[in-house]
């Protein structure tokens, strides 16, 4: 995915790229469009992905996961506006979830495409 791309995912559908590109999840192929965010776990049950875009409590297991990436994080708020970066990766977001979630994405579309 392209940066304008990862930054354009919104809602359900950033969660699901996050549960499939940080947590190895994949698409449940019987969903798609609003249900998109159900996904198949890598022990094969089938699971709807969390919130990660809108969810405080899942920012370490995003740090967590990316740790085999990128030994760097830092998560800064400045004005009313949060600053993610995984070390090479920034983003700003209203939203500190969705930061963090957009920064992980980019730091793995740098790691698959060099």
């Amino acid at each position: 995915m392209t940066r304008a791309e990862i930054e354009a995912l919104e809602g359900r559908a950033l969660d699901a790229a996050v549960a499939e590109q940080v947590f190895g999840w994949r698409p449940d192929p019987r969903y798609e469009g609003i249900m998109a965010s159900r996904m198949l776990i890598p022990d094969g049950r089938r699971d709807v992905a969390p919130c990660y875009h809108e969810d405080w409590s899942t920012i370490p297991l995003i740090v967590e996961a990316m740790e085999r990436y990128t030994y760097a994080f830092t998560l800064q708020k400045g004005g009313h506006r949060w600053y993610a970066d995984f070390l090479w990766a920034p983003v700003c977001n209203d939203s500190a979830p969705t930061a963090v979630c957009r920064a992980a994405l980019l730091v793995l579309g740098e790691v698959n495409d060099g």
